[in-house]
């Protein structure tokens, strides 16, 4: 190893630990927000799970409490429905408020239902139900779920979702504000949502290893 690439790996190794060593967020914590991005369909990272899970276990989590984590991230294909729903509504004319306008009972209690169970209503939200109430509706019980019969802390769930809406293979900016607006609300601090942000922050070392490998294989050629 040169004394480049060993400069190279105390740098990046010196981010990382900075970001793990913030007191912001607790171990566990930490384990939570990164499984849910390693597991989360914008990154799928099948070393990074079984590394996170068998940390959570080691730190005493329950099965319950990782599977939670799953169960939280699969919700972020959604996400093609917040950004296209409303698109669509801007390309046909149509307004949030319009659509709101038009709720028949069935909609206006899908949307009531939806505040009550997630605390919070976004007009993404009314487009997609005003265009598709049954698979709104679908989701909505869905994503309802882990809020009725979880055991994470409320606000730990917001900081699940900030782990894949911030992480850098998604970068969602609307849910990234809205789940940090959610965590303050239900407890998280400042400080705990930045350190989100500085876990997923740290340098890709894999891009790194992958061109060194690659220009030692062109050097034995």
């Amino acid at each position: 190893m040169g004394e480049r690439e060993s400069s190279y790996e105390q740098l990046a190794s010196r981010l990382a630990q900075a970001a793990w060593e913030n007191p912001a967020l607790s171990p566990r914590q930490k384990h939570l927000v990164l499984l849910a991005e390693a597991a989360a369909k914008a990154s799928r990272d099948p070393e990074g799970i079984a590394r996170h899970v068998a940390a959570l276990m080691d730190l005493g989590c329950s099965a319950t409490e990782v599977l939670e984590v799953g169960e939280l991230a699969s919700v972020l294909p959604i996400h093609a429905c917040t950004e296209g729903m409303p698109a669509l509504a801007t390309a046909a004319h149509r307004s949030a408020a319009a659509i709101a306008a038009g709720f028949d009972v069935a909609k206006a209690l899908v949307k009531q239902d939806f505040e009550v169970k997630r605390g919070y209503w976004n007009d993404f939200w009314t487009v997609l139900l005003g265009y598709d109430r049954p698979f709104f509706e679908a989701y909505a019980d869905l994503s309802s779920h882990a809020w009725q019969v979880g055991v994470l802390e409320p606000y730990e769930r917001e900081l699940v979702y900030l782990g894949f809406d911030a992480s850098p293979q998604h970068l969602y900016r609307p849910g990234i504000g809205i789940h940090a607006a959610n965590a303050m609300r239900l407890g998280a601090t400042e400080a705990q949502i930045a350190n989100v942000f500085t876990l997923l922050g740290v340098a890709d070392t894999a891009a790194y290893d992958l061109v060194a490998d690659e220009l030692e294989r062109c050097r034995q050629d």
